[in-house]
């Protein structure tokens, strides 16, 4: 199956499955083989400080998903 058939036949899924299926396929990219500027890597630190000093509790998963499939 080439790639232009997989997207064609993920654009007929329901929006939360094509979601699933993004998040899967996002899942299997190699985080260090993503290249980032070094102004994006000392954004993503600066967010991980800030979450790691904020002790409130994280939104469930499934709670933020559902919000944003319904276009919340």
């Amino acid at each position: 199956m080439t790639r232009q058939q997989i997207l064609d036949e993920v654009r007929k899924l329901p929006r939360d499955e094509r979601f699933d299926v993004a998040m899967d396929v996002w899942s299997l990219v190699d985080a260090e083989a993503v290249p980032l500027s070094p102004q994006f890597q000392e954004e993503l630190d600066r967010r991980l400080a800030d979450d790691e000093a904020d002790d409130s509790p994280a939104e469930d998963w499934q709670v933020v998903r559902g919000r944003l499939l319904k276009g919340d």
